[in-house]
């Protein structure tokens, strides 16, 4: 008796800001939420975290007017299980101690309401943003990143450490004279180590800063949806100060290996040294410089894959034409609507749309091709003498006549949906290609069989067509089984319509939709409208963006390692200035000096890609989750990404070794 009695609301800030204009009278206002006036009385604050970490609530309500802003949740029904609970747990009770409790009210409520209650249980786990279906891709998709996020910190801290060990080089003979005059070699590599803290402090400082600008710009990012979406991944305290502990730590780490080396010297020795001879620290930097280039690689095959996945999912054809189409949902159950009012609705709605300039053609469906959710059907088949499977199932969708042509897809057998296949006609039903090919044995041989899909006669259907396959939950999936009904005959919430349209009316159509809705009802909401490459679009979300921060990371890092080549060259290079001056002294070509020192680098560059292919070959097994129709050692992948290393090698090689060949033999001979 207290369902929908109480229509009070509490907005969003966001929904307080841009709907009522940031009124400061805004408690004790009327809005609309369904065509039913709520009544504000609170504004959350800016700052309050919801149950999800995507999706942002624009209001509240009490869950007992579930019936007005939810009718199909059903709360007055045991049967209903679309909610969850979330709880605190008291001082001092363990996590288990409530499961155990709660399990045991769940048995009492099972022996209460046992035909409700079979099968089903409790299951605690600690609470999370993020849907519990969801955790596992999520976690994938996050561990790739932080992979790419160590690959470039190995990438730039190799490089710094081969510039602090050139810099070492340098200091030889001042480290020498501090030695001499008393200085212990513990105050000096306190110095050097705090040289370098600094250093990397300064860095430190200036990553946090583009951290939050990019951490904002993604924010703002838009995902190509009407949904209340948004990434909410502002920096804490938590995350600054991990990031400035390691940032710390890496460069006390990498700071240390220079500094014990350019300590480690004779005094003597070092003193009487001239500049320009080599050292044993040239193969530690050149050590330094190989793996700088593997990690390189191995970022540039991982970003390589990841853009030839998504790249393979672009290609893939779906079954259906989706260019000059058109998406927009509802949600009838919002307004009441229901058996035959809903219908009315929808013709009246589909008409208005018809008619608009640029539509071909209008249709409906409940679930629509690669889209977030999923719907299955169990089934028998009638009249199957072998002995069946307790359960089989295939995926579903309730469509509206005409819905296979303005999709795109065609028949293989039978025939499609018309309308006077209504309530009052047999059950018929229209299965996939796959479906009829899997049960029996072709399609033609499925036209005219029956499937039980409930207990009754009333859920018994025949099949009067076969329709193409079509990509229903991933652009990579194999064939699935698929089950279609007249959406007259199974009645459903939440409808899609459908628009075949010229690709050039795109933008003018969607008003036209939404219009046309609003003059059927006015206070039905229009939950989504877009083009239907941007609801597919959706479907590979984490594979964009990781494509998109891969190669960003991957430029770094080509960048970083060209950087490190060019630098070994060069230090090679000014290490020996005395040996090229002598040999352009006595007849050496240009050429012949460029093609000496240009193979220091080239000879870096080929242990480095051959570390790196043998580590991606390895890493590369597990991306395999995550890649879509690519094999983890595409040969293309591997391929693109050693070319473009090697080139970038080659060119950092070539600028110090062509300034080498420029050389003058008579300055080179002076130089101490």
């Amino acid at each position: 008796s207290t369902l929908a009695s109480h229509p009070v609301a509490v907005v969003s800030h966001r929904y307080w800001e841009r709907q009522l204009r940031g009124d400061s009278g805004a408690v004790g206002r009327t809005i609309r939420v369904n065509g039913h006036p709520f009544t504000v009385v609170g504004v959350a604050q800016p700052e309050f975290a919801d149950a999800s970490a995507l999706f942002k609530p624009q209001l509240w309500t009490p869950m007992m007017m579930a019936p007005v802003t939810r009718p199909d949740f059903h709360l007055d029904s045991r049967g209903d299980n679309t909610l969850q609970l979330v709880g605190r747990l008291a001082n001092g009770v363990t996590s288990t101690a409530a499961e155990t409790e709660l399990k045991s009210i769940a048995k009492q409520i099972g022996v209460e309401n046992g035909p409700v209650s079979a099968g089903r249980g409790v299951r605690l786990y600690p609470y999370s943003r993020l849907p519990t279906d969801a955790r596992q891709g999520v976690a994938i998709f996050m561990a790739l990143l932080m992979s790419f996020s160590v690959l470039i910190l190995l990438v730039t801290c190799s490089n710094l450490t081969s510039m602090l060990l050139a810099r070492a080089i340098r200091r030889r003979r001042e480290i020498a004279t501090r030695v001499a005059l008393g200085a212990g070699r513990g105050r000096l590599v306190r110095q050097l180590v705090t040289e370098t803290a600094v250093l990397f402090a300064g860095g430190g400082v200036f990553g946090t800063g583009l951290a939050f600008a990019g951490t904002r710009a993604l924010a703002a990012f838009a995902p190509p949806v009407d949904l209340p979406i948004e990434f909410d991944i502002s920096m804490d305290a938590r995350v600054l100060g991990f990031t400035l502990l390691v940032v710390m730590s890496v460069g006390v780490l990498f700071g240390l290996l220079p500094a014990l080396r350019s300590t480690r010297i004779g005094v003597a020795a070092a003193l009487k040294r001239a500049s320009g001879t080599m050292s044993g620290n040239s193969r530690l930097r050149s050590a330094v410089v190989v793996g700088q280039i593997a990690f390189t690689l191995l970022l540039l095959v991982e970003a390589a894959l990841i853009t030839r996945t998504l790249r393979s999912a672009l290609d893939v054809d779906p079954g259906f034409d989706f260019r000059g189409l058109q998406i927009a949902t509802t949600n009838l159950q919002m307004r009441g609507y229901s058996g035959e009012a809903g219908a009315r609705l929808l013709d009246a709605w589909r008409e208005r749309v018809a008619g608009a300039p640029g539509v071909s053609g209008v249709a409906f469906t409940t679930r629509p091709a690669l889209g977030l959710g999923n719907s299955t059907v169990a089934f028998k088949v009638v009249g199957e003498e072998s002995p069946q499977p307790a359960r089989r199932s295939a995926d579903y969708a309730a469509v509206s006549p005409g819905y296979f042509t303005v999709l795109g897809t065609s028949l293989v057998a039978g025939r499609a949906f018309v309308a006077a296949d209504n309530d009052l006609a047999p059950r018929v039903a229209v299965v996939s290609a796959e479906l009829a090919r899997r049960y029996f044995q072709s399609p033609v041989r499925a036209v005219g069989r029956e499937l039980q899909t409930g207990a009754t006669d009333a859920d018994r259907v025949t099949i009067i067509g076969v329709a193409a396959d079509v990509k229903v939950r991933s652009l990579v999936e194999v064939p699935r089984p698929f089950l279609y009904r007249p959406i007259a005959q199974a009645h459903a919430n939440e409808v899609s319509a459908l628009v075949r349209t010229k690709p050039s009316d795109e933008a003018s159509v969607r008003p036209a939709i939404r219009a046309a809705l609003r003059a059927v009802d006015a206070d039905l909401p229009l939950l989504s409208a877009m083009t239907y490459s941007q609801y597919i679009g959706m479907t590979l979300l984490p594979q964009r963006l990781a494509a998109i921060v891969a190669a960003v990371l991957g430029c770094a890092g080509l960048l970083l390692a060209a950087v490190g080549i060019y630098g070994v060259v060069a230090f090679a290079m000014s290490q020996r200035s005395r040996e090229i001056g002598i040999r352009l002294a006595i007849g050496a070509t240009p050429w012949r000096v460029t093609t000496l020192v240009a193979s220091e680098g080239a000879r870096l560059a080929g242990l480095g890609i051959s570390v790196g292919l043998l580590l991606a070959f390895l890493a590369s097994r597990l991306l395999r989750a995550f890649l879509m129709g690519v094999s983890p050692t595409d040969p293309l992948a591997f391929v693109v990404a050693t070319g473009g290393l090697a080139a970038v090698a080659l060119a950092a090689s070539l600028i110090p070794a062509r300034r080498a060949a420029r050389v003058d033999p008579m300055v080179a001979l002076r130089t101490d």
